[in-house]
Formats: C-alpha cells, sequence, structure tokens
C-alpha cells in the first residue's frame, strides 16, 4: 500500500501542521515505506503463535486468598482531625 501526496496533505491539514513541499514529499515516502513493512508483517502466519505477554516468561506468585478481618478502623480513623460515622470529615470544596 502506497501513501499519496494527496492524503499526507490531508492528515497534516486535520492536524493543523503547515508541511513544506520537501517536507510533504519526505513524508510520503516514509509513510509508504511504513506502510509496505506492515503488509509484509501481515503476510506472516502467526496462527499457531502463542500471544507474548512479556519477555522473559515466568510464572507469578499466587498467595492464597485469605480473608483476614483487622480491627484497624479506629486506629486509622484517630489520623483524621474531624470523623463522622467511622468516615473522614473533609472540607467542602464546592458550594
Amino acid at each position: 500500500m502506497t501513501i499519496e501526496r494527496k492524503t499526507v496533505e490531508k492528515i497534516s491539514s486535520l492536524a493543523k501542521i503547515k508541511l513544506k513541499d520537501k517536507e510533504t514529499s519526505e513524508l510520503t515516502n516514509d509513510l509508504s515505506q511504513i506502510m509496505e513493512w506492515i503488509d509484509q508483517l501481515n503476510q506472516i502466519d502467526t496462527k499457531n503463535t502463542p500471544p507474548l505477554t512479556g519477555v522473559i516468561q515466568t510464572n507469578l506468585y499466587q498467595r492464597e486468598d485469605l480473608i483476614s478481618e483487622d480491627k484497624k478502623l479506629e486506629e486509622i480513623l484517630k489520623n483524621s482531625p474531624e470523623t463522622t460515622e467511622s468516615f473522614f470529615v473533609v472540607p467542602r470544596v464546592v458550594d
């Protein structure tokens, strides 16, 4: 797939970027080469290739999902200057 000069001019006007004639022709060539490279990548058969989640294949450590009931509410709320019904009270920002 090749990119035409008209397309580059349209994109530059939409992006509100002023390009000189030389810059427009350079961008036309560069974008055409990028699109050709993408076409080459699209031709590769990847049906049997698993998706890559990272460069190093490792298994993440998984811990047991245990419920713990910590009675730290009072300890946390004592740091606030003002509380109401187990909530922090903050100054009103919008009237």
